[in-house]
């Protein structure tokens, strides 16, 4: 196959017109209002960004969506921990272990794993964004973000 000047162009054109995509949604995740778009912009653009650049951007908006995990399985977790805290009272004024002390305490463990494993994810992808070079404001809407989701703020 041969590279003519117009499949040349038609390439060149292609791929500014994947960086400009990318650079818009860059643009728009400084600020959290733009991020929501960009997350919205994201989905039906994605399949026309660069692979790399595909990447760091499901890096972003993945953070977010841990972030959301993180907050449920944390509720979950206080849930499980409070309904065990409820039984162990129980059990110290003697009452015997049984299947829902078992039970409770399964759940509690396996909350707490989740929380754990989920929280790991959570920052080596907050630590990956930090080294991207260049990017610092989308760090810092991200951060901003899920600082307010962990906390139930949004």
């Amino acid at each position: 196959m041969r590279l003519t000047e117009a499949k040349l162009k038609q390439l060149i054109r292609e791929s500014m017109q994947h960086s400009e995509y990318y650079t818009k949604l860059k643009t728009l995740m400084t600020t959290e209002e733009g991020f929501s778009q960009a997350e919205s912009l994201f989905e039906m653009v994605e399949d026309l960004l660069e692979p790399q650049e595909r990447d760091w951007l499901k890096t972003y908006f993945g953070t977010i969506d841990l972030a959301r995990e993180l907050f449920t399985l944390n509720l979950q977790h206080n849930e499980a921990k409070e309904k065990f805290d409820q039984i162990e009272i129980k059990l110290i004024q003697g009452a015997p272990i049984d299947g829902e002390a078992d039970k409770a305490y399964s759940a509690m463990v396996r909350s707490s794993n989740a929380h754990y494993k989920n929280k790991k994810e959570f920052d080596q992808r907050m630590e990956a964004m930090l080294r991207h070079s260049g990017d610092r404001g989308i760090y810092d809407t991200v951060e901003s973000m899920t600082r307010k989701i962990l906390r139930g703020e949004i």
